[in-house]
């Protein structure tokens, strides 16, 4: 009952195997997105940009201070957050924030959109992701993430990790899949870098 993009969000493809399905990776709560990689290695994408890596402060783990600094990754610290004070619940939420990094009309899910019902399917070896079947071919691309106490890619084309704005304790909830084909619910650390799969706001 919930319209999903057919792509991740910052992908300009949806073409499987391309890397320009792969699209852009978030920290739970971040408006701004950073670089994904290829299709099957753990190494950022090519850019003209600087891109930095800081540790969670009270002066840098803040909302004011990220988005000033948009292409600073901050690694979590005390707690498994970017946030420094942590569990600042309402920087994503089921309606619509100014922290959310979807385009207009579109927000991301929760878990009762129906998110972990439509990951269905199998894994597929060859173009490194997963390929759901209803009625159309939808394709999630194994992504990987940046991981939050290194800033370092990780897993590229084993595992898609996609974020939802549900929380659990410290941590956030996103859907899993693997080269293992085991799909499931992941409390994960805020201050990892995973996919977003935005659903229409309107719904």
């Amino acid at each position: 009952s919930y319209t999903m993009m057919d792509r991740n969000l910052g992908a300009t493809s949806t073409v499987p195997g391309n890397a320009a399905s792969m699209g852009l990776l978030y920290q739970w709560g971040r408006k701004d997105p950073f670089l994904g990689s290829s299709i099957n290695n753990n190494i950022r994408a090519k850019s003209s940009i600087i891109w930095q890596l800081d540790w969670s402060s009270p002066e840098k783990g803040t909302s004011k201070y990220v988005i000033a600094h948009p292409t600073t990754y901050i690694r979590e610290s005390t707690s498994t957050d970017w946030y420094y004070a942590g569990r600042y619940d309402q920087l994503w939420m089921s309606e619509k924030t100014l922290y959310d990094p979807c385009p207009v009309g579109w927000r991301v899910p929760d878990l009762n959109d129906g998110l972990k019902d439509c990951l269905g399917g199998m894994y597929d070896s060859v173009y490194k992701g997963y390929r759901l079947t209803t009625g159309e071919s939808i394709w999630y691309p194994a992504a990987g993430l940046i991981q939050g106490s290194y800033g370092t890619y990780y897993k590229v084309g084993e595992v898609g990790l996609y974020w939802t704005v549900s929380t659990n304790g410290n941590q956030a909830e996103a859907i899993r899949f693997s080269n293992d084909s085991r799909v499931s619910i992941e409390h994960s650390s805020r201050a990892n870098a995973m996919s977003v799969r935005c659903v229409k706001d309107s719904e």
